[in-house]
């Protein structure tokens, strides 16, 4: 099978011991930065930093009011 890239593979399979039915793993890796995107979005909308998962509601408005509690966020006028 070749690709647009100009290079080829092939596929030989072979069950992995562990997996279920021999399966093995292929999305883990496009999934693992999804978490840290949306508490970055979060970041970035709010200015509060989530940082344990689950991110849930309630966990986003601690973080929140903590933030909003800080005053180092807040320029100083004068």
């Amino acid at each position: 099978m070749s690709c647009e890239w100009g290079r080829s593979m092939t596929a030989t399979p072979q069950p992995h011991r562990e997996g279920p039915f021999g399966a093995k793993g292929f999305s883990e890796g496009a999934i693992l930065a999804v978490s840290p995107a949306i508490a970055n979005a979060v970041y970035d909308a709010v200015g509060a930093r989530l940082k344990d998962l689950p991110i849930t509601r309630e966990k986003m408005l601690e973080s929140l009011r903590l933030h909003l509690a800080d005053d180092s966020h807040i320029p100083a006028t004068g």
